[in-house]
């Protein structure tokens, strides 16, 4: 298995890390993501995705990928439940981003202080894991919340679903 996350990053209890840890990376290969905590693609040097694991829906990953030439949006989802089994790659599409949907991007990061939040320690075993880490050149940074149900999280989280033009009224 690739490894996605560090050590501890998802939670400080080994035995909570773990069981994420499994649960996220499984649905990670089989979008066939590569890892952005321990990948140096400098091609790329700024990277952030989103994976939404909602217990009885499709699991879903929105990546960003940015380099000095261009900017990309990437959509993936799967067949099967983001509480359960990953299933195989049913929707795997792209785009090129405009500059302005870029500096959108980075800007709201930047404002949802994203490189400063730290991990809940909840965890649902029913609801969604919204999980949105990035890297910009060697710096990596990974945020996990348990159905957001308002702030500003929720709302960067939603808007790039919607910039991939993924559309769905399952939002939990």
């Amino acid at each position: 298995m690739i490894k996605y996350f560090p050590d501890l990053s998802l939670n400080p209890d080994y035995k909570v890390h773990d069981f994420t840890y499994s649960w996220f990376s499984k649905h990670l290969e089989s979008m066939e993501e590569s890892s952005l905590a321990y990948t140096n693609n400098n091609d790329f040097p700024f990277q952030l995705r989103f994976l939404w694991l909602r217990t009885n829906h499709e699991p879903v990953t929105v990546r960003v990928s940015k380099s000095e030439k261009e900017s990309k949006i990437y959509l993936k989802t799967t067949s099967g439940l983001g509480g359960y089994e990953p299933g195989s790659i049913v929707k795997n599409e792209n785009r090129l981003l405009s500059d302005k949907e870029i500096k959108t991007i980075i800007e709201d990061l930047d404002s949802l202080q994203f490189w400063q939040m730290a991990y809940e320690k909840c965890l649902m075993m029913d609801g969604a894991e919204w999980i949105l880490e990035a890297r910009n050149e060697n710096r990596y940074h990974v945020v996990t919340r348990s159905s957001p149900e308002s702030g500003k999280f929720r709302e960067f989280c939603l808007n790039l679903l919607k910039l991939a033009k993924y559309k769905t009224k399952n939002i939990y």
